[in-house]
């Protein structure tokens, strides 16, 4: 049960996504690798986008909310969008170090991978696609 700040300081946590798959970016604004997967993830954001069995969603490690709270505005990204900070309990419980990482959980918020392949590895698209069509 982790609480997050979506852009408009709203407390979201990942019960709100219960239901769906969830495809979790974890990333910062100073790391170089998770702003390269960025274009990746849009990829899969705009495949998955009229799909109501996935949810894609990105959580910053930045230490300052303001910090990233202008990045995400100054460079437009889209999506949902999420802050944790550097010390949550998030970052503790999935033992968050380098970045960026990729966690996918089921519909019921349970781990299926707690680090998942990249978007620009090509097996993440079939992976997502056959979890999600799997009956």
């Amino acid at each position: 049960n982790f609480f997050f700040k979506d852009i408009k300081n709203n407390v979201k946590t990942l019960k709100d996504f219960k239901g769906k798959f969830v495809y979790i970016d974890v990333w910062a604004t100073w790391c170089k690798p998770c702003k390269v997967e960025h274009t990746f993830l849009k990829q899969l954001e705009e495949h998955f986008s009229n799909n109501d069995e996935l949810q894609i969603i990105s959580i910053s490690t930045d230490r300052e909310y303001d910090k990233w709270e202008k990045y995400i505005t100054k460079n437009s990204i889209d999506g949902v969008q999420l802050y944790s900070g550097s010390n949550s309990d998030f970052v503790k419980f999935y033992d968050i170090g380098a970045l960026p990482r990729f966690i996918f959980l089921d519909k019921e918020g349970s781990v299926i991978s707690p680090d998942e392949i990249r978007p620009s590895n090509p097996k993440t698209l079939q992976k997502l696609e056959a979890a999600i069509h799997k009956k």
